[in-house]
Order: structure tokens, then sequence, then C-alpha cells
């Protein structure tokens, strides 16, 4: 059984395809989601089966820091706690009150 291209549902018949999170595609049809940028060989972020290289997926899908307001990079330590995010720095993820480091320490949400 031939598998089917996750992008255009074609049969892939051609030896040129590749693998990714469990699906198949054409080599020309495994590209950025946003861009059009291919991924074959490149490292990628998938989100909602879609694939995206890291700069479109960094400017329009990464979370922002709940103390800084900024992106969180996708190499970047991130703390997550009931749908707030924070880099994971004692500059970010720190006592509202007081700036004390909460890295590795309990802590009660505001």
């Amino acid at each position: 059984l031939k598998p089917r291209c996750q992008a255009c549902d074609e049969i892939i018949l051609a030896d040129e395809c590749t693998e990714a999170e469990g699906r198949y595609w054409h080599m020309k049809h495994f590209s950025c989601f946003d861009c059009d940028t291919p991924l074959g060989g490149q490292r990628y972020i998938m989100r909602e089966t879609r694939p995206y290289c890291c700069s479109c997926y960094q400017t329009q899908h990464a979370e922002h820091c709940d103390t800084c307001g900024q992106h969180i990079g996708i190499d970047q330590g991130q703390m997550t706690y009931e749908g707030q995010h924070w880099h994971a720095v004692d500059s970010c993820f720190c006592c509202a009150r007081c700036r004390l480091p909460l890295l590795g320490r309990p802590f009660l949400p505001r």
C-alpha cells in the first residue's frame, strides 16, 4: 500500500518522499505552512498537523512571557501554569510582589 501525502492527499508514487510525525509528504510539499520554506532536513515544529519553520513558528505561535511580554523562543526554557507562561529565568519567573526567583521553589498563583 502506497502512502498518501499529508499536504495534497495524493498517493506518493515516487521514491522521493519524507516521513515526519508519522505522516508522509512529497518532498516538494514538506514545507512551512506559513512561508513555504522547504523543510526537508531542516529543523521544524509541528502544530496541529502543520509543519512550520522555526522562524514562522516563533513569530506566529510562540507563547508570550507574562512578566516581560516577549516571545518565549523555541530554544528558551519555559514555565507554564494554568495558561500563564514565563521565561524560565529568575528575572521572569519570580514573585510578583517581592521579585524572589521561583525556579525550583513551590509557589501560589495570584
